[in-house]
């Protein structure tokens, strides 16, 4: 009954907290996909250059890997599936900056 009572006297302040709460988690989740993201055309550029084309499962699965050993809370709650659309976003970038800068050209071949 006490906990009753506590919940309907405070229940404004409780409906507060909650929501900066959620808002917060929300917040560091953004700032956790999208330092991912940065971090993916890293990885997909190293996998590029270390295994060459032709081998895409392969470079796919060891990025994969290191995602999950790199950002182990989040990639708990990011599918295969999600993480594979990421990577081809990543690759996509990759694609435009070789073009751009023969250095990175270099790198990768």
């Amino acid at each position: 009954m006490k906990i009753f009572n506590f919940i309907l006297e405070y229940w404004q302040d409780i409906l507060v907290i909650l929501i900066v709460v959620g808002g917060l988690i929300l917040k560091l989740r953004t700032i956790t996909i999208e330092n991912a993201k940065e971090w993916l055309l890293y990885a997909v550029t190293r996998s590029e250059a270390y295994y060459g084309s032709g081998t895409g499962a392969i470079k796919l699965r060891k990025v994969y890997d290191r995602f999950t050993l790199n950002f182990k809370i989040l990639s708990r709650f990011v599918s295969f599936e999600t993480f594979s659309k990421w990577v081809d976003l990543a690759l996509d970038e990759l694609k435009i900056l070789i073009e751009k800068n023969e250095n990175i050209k270099k790198i990768i071949e």
